[in-house]
């Protein structure tokens, strides 16, 4: 695989296919790749090369038959180990799920990505039961960051190079799924056809207040960078965003707590001890507060739904640091020391905690790039697409090449 190929785009990967390059070479170049790279950031816990193969056939053996290709035709992805993949275990990071028999079926956005023309290599890496941000795994040891291999690679999904690709991505996977009983059924609304819409008319506003706090250098200047870049300079502040938090953290120590309890119970011995004496705690908190925290819940997203009658978007710092030390316990935030694995999502759990779309731009710093969110209204993924594509052709955010 050349230079240029290693790192084309998603965009540049399917239109070289759509015009006559072999899907099959694109796939054995980025498993040849895979091989001689992943032995530094051990990322993979699993690559299934033969499927990969005979799916790129499939692709090449279409296009020689005149048969129209899927607007991600050849691209190569993975997904974490949380995923179904048909043939596997789901292992989701840990041990105990590694005895569980394999997956029937691929998951549903697993077969919307291979319905646009994407080939699936393999399964990645990642803390165990997703109960994490740093990527670390006592079984299967950490993956690694490759702009700087002793710091961690944390999580967040999905990953692309552009946000073009982001955008062909997620009109990909978007849609109602009948096996999900939480999922909306809303009719799917590309976000493609807006991505080279001006964003400069867009109304935004920084977060301020719990969102200035704890911030080091690198998030600070990340995020003036990117409102620099789209000239905002008005500030916003989410109400009780710290009781957000708190909140979501109560929800999600509860939820996963009983979601685990009968292991806890019979295989304690099993678990990722960080992640087990955290499933542990939340076995622990009183009723009352996980159902005042639901009730919070209600009337918090209400009050943020109602800034957005004011702006389009909000930027507000992804993470207070740029990526931790591999094995880094601690970190200060505010001038308080405080256990990194379950603190480091401290800026996003706010905004998770009512599903509002985020894309997270890189912004290139020295040594290490750091995570600025982009923050829009419910079903609104177009507006913060819009302007992460406006902040790349402005060159203040781009996905550095790594050294590794």
């Amino acid at each position: 695989m050349s230079t240029a190929d290693e790192w084309a785009s998603a965009s540049e990967i399917a239109g070289a296919v759509a015009g006559g390059r072999s899907a099959l070479s694109v796939v054995n170049a980025a498993l040849d790749r895979i091989k001689n790279v992943d032995r530094k950031l051990n990322c993979f816990t699993t690559i299934i090369t033969d499927r990969a193969r005979d799916r790129a056939r499939e692709i090449d053996r279409a296009r020689g038959e005149g048969r129209p290709l899927g607007p991600l035709a050849g691209v190569p992805f993975a997904v974490k180990n949380l995923y179904d993949i048909a043939g596997l275990p789901t292992v989701a990071g840990s041990q105990i799920n590694r005895k569980h028999k394999p997956a029937a079926r691929d998951a549903t956005l697993i077969e919307r990505l291979e319905a646009a023309g994407a080939v699936l290599v393999g399964a990645l890496n990642m803390g165990e039961y997703a109960y994490d941000f740093t990527g670390e795994n006592v079984h299967d040891g950490p993956s690694r960051n490759p702009h700087d291999l002793k710091r961690m690679t944390g999580h967040v999904g999905p990953l692309a190079r552009s946000a073009r690709d982001l955008a062909l991505a997620y009109d990909a996977m978007r849609g109602h799924d009948p096996d999900d009983p939480v999922c909306a059924n809303k009719p799917a609304e590309p976000t493609m056809p807006q991505l080279e819409r001006r964003a400069d008319k867009l109304r935004i506003a920084v977060a301020n207040g719990y969102f200035r706090k704890g911030m080091y250098f690198e998030a600070k200047t990340a995020v003036e960078r990117v409102a620099s870049a789209l000239g905002v300079r008005r500030e916003i502040e989410i109400p009780e965003a710290g009781r957000a938090r708190s909140a979501a953290y109560i929800i999600t120590a509860t939820e996963g707590a009983a979601l685990h309890l009968d292991r806890l119970r019979t295989q304690a011995k099993d678990f990722d001890p960080a992640t087990r004496d955290r499933l542990i705690a939340g076995t622990m908190v009183p009723s009352a507060l996980v159902v005042h925290a639901q009730k919070f819940r209600r009337w918090y997203r209400t009050r943020v739904l109602e800034l957005f009658e004011k702006v389009d978007a909000i930027i507000a710092p992804a993470t207070p640091c740029a990526a931790p030390a591999i094995g880094q316990e601690t970190f200060k935030f505010d001038g308080v020391e405080m256990p990194l694995r379950p603190n480091i999502g401290i800026y996003t759990q706010p905004i998770s905690f009512i599903g509002l779309p985020v894309v997270a731009v890189p912004v290139p710093l020295t040594p290490l790039p750091i995570g600025v969110q982009i923050i829009a209204a419910p079903w609104r993924e177009d507006i913060a697409l819009r302007i992460a594509h406006a902040l790349e052709k402005a060159g203040a955010v781009s996905a550095q090449r790594p050294k590794n």
